[in-house]
């Protein structure tokens, strides 16, 4: 193994299985280190899916409010990027063992910072798994609705994401990335999410190396994104619902759907918005499946501009089937 990477760097992007490989690494770290293979967790935010998520957060000094609702006890100011590295180094076997960080709220501009943190003398794999832009924007728009982290609409945050490079919130120029990370440690390897989505586990830890993981336990499936009904009632909320009530709203919203059996899952993206993010991503697609060698491969990151899945908000907040579900979801938050 002394030609092959000490060092997994799992760089992102978020909504392409980054929690589930997260959580499965953590199911089993004493198995996975018999197999030469360290997971480190730091005490203080054990809690926490991405072992070294801690790290952008001390590099930027800025972290989600899901982040700080979690670990109001952190302190952003004091964080160093530097001490964190060395606590997640500091059990560290280098000789024997690849030692596994991820996170997938890493950036573009972590890349040479990063670089200049970990290690050097040692070899490196970089792994970016990545995902067509508007099945990625859909589903991240989900989950920051969904754990309150924005308010806003989903039109808004297009035009906010397209026109903006990075910041608190992911950006998925999957080229920049690329690009980035590249540059700073000489190589990145691309993942798409669909492909490897049957075997997360094994593109991050791929089998020529350490060896088959069929004896590893495995996650149940869970389900993490909320229902278009449930995200129209979320997104009517005002902006300054304090959290407590925030999560009283989305539970009652979660059960009037069950309920009912409304809980399906349609694509809020209009067919103005994924022009955007066509007009925003394409080229940068292209140029990335080209260095990727996977030119013929066009359609892996082809933006559907027309979808079949697309929900007007407007004309289910104007539906019958609205009007019950909100109905209902008031009955049971007055129960």
């Amino acid at each position: 193994m002394t030609n092959q990477a000490r060092v997994i760097l799992h760089v992102g992007g978020p909504k392409t299985g980054s929690t589930y490989i997260q959580k499965r690494l953590r199911l089993a770290p004493d198995l996975l280190r018999k197999k030469g293979i360290y997971v480190p967790v730091l005490p203080e935010v054990s809690l926490m899916a991405g072992n070294a998520k801690l790290l952008p957060v001390a590099i930027d000094k800025n972290a989600s409010k899901s982040f700080m609702r979690a670990f109001p006890y952190i302190n952003l100011s004091e964080l160093n990027p530097a001490t964190v590295v060395a606590e997640l180094i500091k059990d560290w076997r280098r000789e024997s063992e690849v030692l596994v960080l991820s996170a997938e709220n890493f950036r573009s501009s972590h890349a040479q910072v990063m670089r200049d943190l970990l290690p050097h003398g040692t070899t490196y794999a970089i792994k970016l798994f990545i995902r067509r832009q508007d099945s990625w924007v859909d589903s991240y728009f989900n989950q920051l609705t969904k754990t309150n982290d924005i308010n806003e609409s989903i039109d808004q945050f297009v035009t906010h994401m397209c026109e903006s490079k990075e910041g608190r919130i992911a950006n998925p120029d999957w080229y920049g990335q690329y690009h980035a990370w590249s540059k700073a440690f000489g190589h990145c390897e691309v993942i798409n999410f669909e492909d490897a989505q049957s075997d997360l586990l094994e593109s991050l830890l791929p089998s020529e190396q350490f060896g088959r993981l069929d004896d590893y336990p495995d996650l149940p499936p869970e389900q993490v994104s909320i229902g278009v009904f449930q995200m129209a009632y979320l997104l009517q909320l005002d902006a300054d619902t304090p959290f407590p009530d925030f999560i009283l709203h989305r539970n009652a919203a979660d059960a009037a759907a069950r309920t009912l059996d409304l809980n399906m899952k349609r694509s809020l993206l209009s067919p103005e918005a994924r022009r955007r993010l066509q007009n925003r991503f394409e080229l940068g697609n292209s140029r990335l499946l080209s260095i990727i060698g996977k030119d013929n491969d066009s359609k892996l990151l082809e933006i559907e501009v027309e979808s079949n899945n697309y929900c007007d908000l407007n004309e289910l907040y104007n539906s019958k089937n609205y009007a019950h579900f909100q109905e209902r979801t008031k009955q049971i938050l007055t129960q």
